[in-house]
């Protein structure tokens, strides 16, 4: 608990909006279904470290599905490359892959957040936030940015409730409890400023890794082919060990449409099609639709199926008859 001088200093920097809540308990539950709307798998209990973590983890992700999608493109393997040869090859080092992390990490605008909950789901389900890689980098830093506000507000909550608990101690003329020195930012633009250098320094840490660590590398190289369509008939995007001295995404020797000779813009419209019929059919009208025209061919199956066995029978004696 801290000291009650330092809380009421901290007090002048709690949100408004936190403040207007005349009960800390339904101001917490109503951040955290707010969170819950966009991200499900974030706990019912959870507290501001946890969207912290769940944040970073979101901005991770991003930045992995953005080395999938072009960082393989520069990366030069050596020749049977493994732990030792990426070691002695040091892509991390090259110009091109430095330039990559660069512009990755420029991406990330980790910033307060004038996100509200529709915006949020709007955001991570519009067609423009995302591709078949995975979130964009922009996309995921406003989501990120939009955890760490709430995970804010908590924090302000938190700080609400333990003034509260600190001024009714002292009323009662009770003993203080023990003062948590841990340092604590001052205001949102503070604890931004901090998250977005952790964030970028993950981001910067775990792309260097993707390019040291062979089952890394091999994973994002598989990744790679195997959404671009390419065949997975040799190196590492293939079922075993490494290429020989290839750029990472250089053409393969397999045609680019797996050999099913159709181009990837005539396999995606396909897919799209198959979609679309899906979803109708699993649709209300859809399924309505289906059955009536079910029963119709029911019907004419069975009006056809008495007119064929009369016409049949009939053939049958007529023939019999016939010398």
């Amino acid at each position: 608990m801290r000291p009650l001088a330092a809380l009421r200093d901290r007090f002048a920097h709690v949100p408004a909006a936190v403040l207007r809540r005349s009960e800390s308990g339904a101001a917490r539950a109503a951040v955290i279904g707010d969170v819950r709307a966009v991200f499900p798998d974030v706990p019912r209990d959870a507290g501001p470290e946890r969207l912290i973590r769940h944040a970073r983890r979101l901005v991770l992700a991003a930045a992995r599905d953005e080395f999938v999608r072009e960082g393989v493109e520069l990366v030069d393997l050596p020749e049977g490359w493994g732990r030792a040869e990426l070691r002695r090859a040091d892509i991390a080092g090259d110009a091109a892959f430095r330039g990559f992390v660069e512009e990755v990490i420029g991406a990330l605008d980790i910033a307060p957040s004038p996100l509200e909950k529709d915006d949020a789901l709007e955001l991570r389900d519009g067609p423009y936030s995302a591709d078949h890689y995975g979130l964009s980098l922009e996309a995921g830093a406003d989501l990120a940015s939009y955890l760490l506000s709430r995970a804010w507000m908590l924090m302000a909550l938190e700080l609400v409730e333990e003034l509260e608990a600190e001024t009714a101690e002292g009323a009662r003329g009770r003993r203080a409890l023990p003062v948590d020195t841990t340092p604590a930012p001052r205001d949102e633009q503070e604890f931004f400023e901090a998250q977005a250098a952790v964030i970028r320094e993950e981001v910067r840490a775990r792309l260097v890794r993707l390019v040291r660590v062979p089952l890394e590398l091999r994973a994002a190289l598989e990744r790679h082919a195997r959404l671009e369509g390419a065949a997975a008939a040799d190196g590492p995007a293939g079922a075993g060990g490494g290429p020989a001295g290839r750029r990472a995404g250089a053409p393969r020797p397999a045609a680019a449409d797996g050999g099913t000779g159709h181009s990837k813009r005539t396999r995606e419209d396909i897919a799209k099609k198959a979609s679309s019929a899906f979803e109708f059919a699993q649709s209300e009208v859809g399924r309505t639709a289906f059955g009536m025209l079910r029963d119709g061919a029911e019907k004419a199956y069975g009006a056809y199926s008495r007119r064929g066995g009369a016409d049949g029978t009939a053939r049958k004696e007529q023939d019999l008859r016939e010398p």
